[in-house]
């Protein structure tokens, strides 16, 4: 995988959500370090940890697209199983990474443990059904 560098302008944007049926994954991609409980620590905070807002998409290798809002968010395809590798590749922050946290993107650390997915080294995710989603 190459990291992004082309952004998907709006028009390409449109005819790739055509080919989705007008329906797209939108996750967050969370780096996570290592910070195991200690007493007397503080629990982490979820939310000061960098996030970046991921679609999955049709497309042969990874773009960025900034909504109208100026909201900018990393397309994956859609077709890949997702690695560690990838996302390191696709996120900001490389350097002392335990894990890479994938949710939903209305997603907060409130929510069920189970919606989340942690991508470890040597991990993957499948690739994304959206039929398999919809009917579970």
């Amino acid at each position: 995988m190459t990291v992004p560098t082309r952004f998907i302008e709006e028009d390409e944007f449109r005819e790739l959500m055509k080919i989705e049926g007008e329906v797209i994954p939108a996750f967050k991609l969370v780096a996570i370090p290592f910070n195991p409980p200690a007493p007397g620590k503080p629990e982490p905070d979820y939310r000061d940890y960098k996030a970046i807002r991921v679609l999955l998409m049709n497309v042969a290798e990874p773009r960025l697209y900034r909504d109208p809002h100026g909201v900018i968010f990393v397309v994956l395809p859609s077709f890949d199983d997702l690695t560690f590798e990838q996302a390191q590749e696709a996120h900001p922050i490389k350097d002392g990474v335990w894990c890479y946290r994938f949710t939903p993107y209305s997603w907060d650390a409130d929510s069920d443990i189970y919606d989340a997915a942690y991508l470890f080294p040597e991990s993957e995710l499948p690739a994304f059904d959206l039929d398999d989603v919809l009917t579970h």
